[in-house]
């Protein structure tokens, strides 16, 4: 072969080869953006240490409030995970990054120095009442002495006590609800503090003594559970914009009201513990029987008849507001 012509055809064939190379990049460059967009994410998982108290968490974390962290963390691909802690040990978690959030949040943290280490985002309000007996409204007596409450072991949110302390009540500290409802149905306590829900939540699902006899009355203006973040760390205060994010998305949507009305029951929701941008969703007056229609298929202990009890010996308008 002539060299002339020989070098020509080596020219010809290394441009081939460069050609052939740098198509077969460009397709493997789009073969690999086309697997990066068809890619499955595993969605980030977010651990929020609780104390169960129903129904907003019970022992397994299932409970309204754990329902409104889903639904706001899956609008952000986050996974959560539910992790039951006494109060102490999982505000120390937190403290510690051991955990990245803590519910109910400020509720149980007293001290100024870890409340300034925090940030927290309102996920609810709650209706704070007393149960008692019927004919024991505690606004009705000038004088409390050898009357009994049940509260829980906080002193936050309680501020509203001194005045009846000065008339002679003594507190004392059980943290179950149930217990303090038998307590108060057996007449060995007069009055137990609880966040509304909770209060006819246990007396529906713990068969409790003679509920009939039982009645509340609004003691205080609702106040938040919020979700607390450490400020110092990068991940949670990620996790902390996400949940905001996710919490408006969830109230544009309707969820944030369908999760509720799984626990209230159907247009039962009280307007005081609903934010200010939802209050027109919800109710003027407290509907008892549209709270145990709501709840009918988790009263494992109670016959229907003993719920009909309840209905037929409680106002089934209970004034709010």
């Amino acid at each position: 072969m002539n060299p002339r012509h020989e070098k020509s055809a080596i020219h010809t064939f290394s441009l081939f080869l460069v050609f052939v190379g740098i198509s077969n990049l460009s397709f493997a460059q789009d073969n690999t953006l086309e697997a990066n967009e068809n890619e499955i994410i595993e969605p980030d998982t977010i651990t929020i240490a609780f104390h169960p108290y129903e129904p907003f968490y019970d022992n397994k974390g299932h409970g309204f409030a754990a329902e409104i962290y889903i639904a706001a963390f899956a609008s952000q691909n986050i996974k959560v995970e539910m992790q039951p802690l006494p109060i102490k040990r999982g505000i120390r978690k937190l403290l510690a990054n051991d955990v990245d959030a803590f519910s109910p949040g400020t509720l149980f943290i007293r001290q100024p120095e870890n409340l300034d280490k925090l940030q927290w985002v309102n996920s609810a309000l709650i209706n704070i009442v007393w149960f008692h007996k019927r004919g024991n409204d505690p606004n009705s007596k000038l004088d409390l002495s050898g009357s009994l409450l049940i509260s829980p072991a906080t002193n936050r949110g309680l501020d509203y006590l001194e005045p009846y302390m000065k008339k002679g009540l003594t507190r004392i500290s059980v943290e179950d609800p149930r217990r303090s409802l038998e307590m108060i149905a057996r007449g060995r306590a007069d009055y137990a503090v609880f966040s509304q829900l909770t209060g006819w939540h246990s007396i529906l699902n713990h068969n409790i003594s003679n509920p009939e006899q039982l009645s509340f009355t609004l003691m205080r203006e609702p106040f938040p559970v919020n979700l607390a973040f450490l400020k110092s760390v990068d991940r949670s205060q990620r996790l902390y914009r996400n949940f905001i994010t996710g919490m408006s998305e969830i109230t544009k949507n309707g969820q944030y009201i369908a999760i509720l009305e799984r626990y209230w029951g159907k247009g039962n929701i009280p307007k005081s513990v609903l934010f200010d941008e939802l209050k027109s969703q919800g109710s003027d007056f407290f509907d008892l029987s549209l709270f145990i229609k709501a709840h009918q298929s988790r009263l494992n202990n109670q016959s229907n008849q003993e719920a009909n009890s309840i209905i037929k010996n409680t106002s089934k308008r209970e004034l709010l507001d």
